[in-house]
C-alpha cells in the first residue's frame, strides 16, 4: 500500500501481475470463442494463478511462521488450494465471491457437503444485492454486501483538469471505461475506429479511461486518462451515462449514482450483468463483435435521450 495502515501487514506478490497479464491480452481472444470453450480457459487461470501465489517466496516465508490467526478471508474464485491457509492458521474461513452467489460459493455451504479443506466455511460473502439479483434463497451464512465499495458519503473533490472538463459540458458528460483488464489502446484498429467516430459525433463532452496519453484521431471533446477516480465521476449530476464492460463492481456504482449504461461486454459474468440491465431497463448492450459506428452511436443516443 502507498500509504501504510496501523494493524496492516502487506504480503507481496508480484508474480501473481505477472501471471495475469498473460491471460489479459487473450481477453479479445476468447471473447470470440463460445462460452463452452471459454471454461476451461478460465480454469487453467485459476490454476495458474494458485500456483503463482503459493510459490512467492513471501508466501511461503509467511507459512512458515508459527502463527494463528482468528480468521482467514479469501476470494472464491477457481482457487480452491488458497483455503488450506485457514486450515494452515487454525482460523475459521470466510470467503468472498466477488461475482455474487454461483456454483463456487453456494457449494461452500450447501448440499451435498463439499469434500474436506472446503467443508469448514464459517461464512461466505456476497458481492452482490438484492435490488439487481434474481430471487434465490440464501442459507444463513451467505451474506450479501454488494456495494460496500461504493463511496456513499460526500465524493472526493475531482482533479481540477476533470472537474474543469465536466463542468464545462454544455450537453453534459459520457464516461467510459472497459475495466481494468482489457486495455482501449489494444482494441484492433477497425474497432477502435468505430468507437472515435462515434465519440467525434456526439454533442457530449467524454472521459475515457485509455492508456496511451494521446492518439493522433482523438477527438476534441473527449478526455482521456490512464487511470480515473470512477465513483467520484459518477457522482458529478452533469454525468449523464456509462459506456462500461459490464463488470459487478461498475454495474453497482452506475445504478447506486443512477446512470444508465451502455455495455460491451468481454467475458465472465459481464455478459449475464447486461443481460440484466438491459431486462430491468437501465441499460443497453452492444455485442463485441457487432460493433460498428452507427450500432455504438444508437445505442448511445438511445440511453441519452430515452426517459425511461
Amino acid at each position: 500500500m502507498k500509504k501504510p495502515i496501523k494493524k496492516i501487514i502487506d504480503v507481496e506478490t508480484p508474480n501473481i501481475i505477472t501471471v495475469m497479464g498473460v491471460y489479459k491480452v487473450r481477453i479479445l481472444e476468447n471473447a470470440k470463442k463460445p462460452v463452452l470453450l471459454r471454461y476451461p480457459k478460465l480454469s487453467l487461470m485459476g490454476l495458474d494463478l494458485t500456483e503463482s501465489l503459493l510459490k512467492e517466496p513471501k508466501v511461503q516465508e509467511l507459512l512458515k511462521q508459527n502463527r494463528t490467526f482468528d480468521g482467514v478471508i479469501c476470494e472464491t474464485f477457481m482457487n480452491d488450494a488458497h483455503y488450506g491457509f485457514a486450515e494452515h492458521f487454525g482460523a475459521p474461513l470466510i470467503t468472498l465471491g466477488s461475482l455474487g452467489a454461483t456454483g463456487w460459493t453456494s457449494d461452500l455451504v450447501g448440499t451435498p457437503s463439499p469434500p474436506s479443506m472446503r467443508k469448514d466455511t464459517s461464512l461466505v460473502l456476497l458481492n452482490n444485492h438484492v435490488s439487481i439479483s434474481n430471487p434465490r434463497p440464501y442459507s444463513p451464512n451467505m451474506i450479501e454486501v454488494g456495494g460496500m465499495h461504493v463511496n456513499r458519503k460526500a465524493p472526493k473533490p475531482l482533479p481540477q483538469n476533470i472537474l474543469k472538463f465536466i463542468e464545462e459540458a454544455e450537453h453534459g458528460v459520457i464516461y467510459f471505461l472497459l475495466g481494468s483488464n482489457l486495455n482501449s489502446k489494444d482494441l484492433p484498429e477497425i474497432k477502435r475506429k468505430a468507437i472515435v467516430e462515434t465519440l467525434r459525433g456526439l454533442k457530449y463532452r467524454v472521459i475515457w479511461k485509455y492508456e496511451a496519453e494521446t492518439f493522433d484521431d482523438k477527438p476534441d471533446n473527449v478526455f482521456i486518462s490512464n487511470w480515473l477516480p470512477q465513483d467520484d465521476i459518477l457522482a458529478h449530476e452533469k454525468v449523464i451515462a456509462f459506456i462500461t464492460h459490464g463488470g459487478l463492481l461498475s454495474t453497482m456504482e452506475s445504478i447506486y449514482h443512477g446512470k444508465p449504461v451502455v455495455g460491451i461486454p468481454f467475458f465472465g459474468d459481464q455478459f449475464m450483468n447486461m443481460a440484466r440491465a438491459e431486462q430491468m431497463g437501465y441499460g443497453i448492450t452492444v455485442k463485441y463483435a457487432q460493433l460498428t459506428a452507427s450500432l455504438f452511436r444508437s445505442a448511445i443516443e438511445r440511453v441519452t435521450s430515452d426517459p425511461s
